[in-house]
């Protein structure tokens, strides 16, 4: 059902469709290693260190990106999730 959700809305090249993309795939894999985790016995992560992977992962894949900062709302992006550069 989220699957579904995230193919028909995140549609389009914005930066706020590039993160939510990457942050989905970030969730993703971040939870599919928490499942591997408690599989093999490892000690989990709290819901806070989750998220700071999560936002982690998407700053680091847009911290190079040639993104237009001239525009309110990806400049407001860029503050909120840490991305430099």
């Amino acid at each position: 059902q989220e699957l579904a959700w995230t193919i028909l809305k995140l549609k389009g090249k914005s930066l706020l469709v590039v993160i939510l993309k990457l942050a989905w795939s970030a969730y993703l894999y971040v939870v599919w290693r928490q499942r591997n985790k408690k599989y093999f016995g490892a000690s989990l992560l709290t819901e806070d260190t989750i998220l700071v992977q999560i936002k982690e992962i998407v700053r680091v894949h847009l911290g190079g990106s040639l993104i237009n900062r001239t525009n309110p709302t990806n400049a407001s992006l860029y503050t909120f999730w840490g991305i430099i550069g």
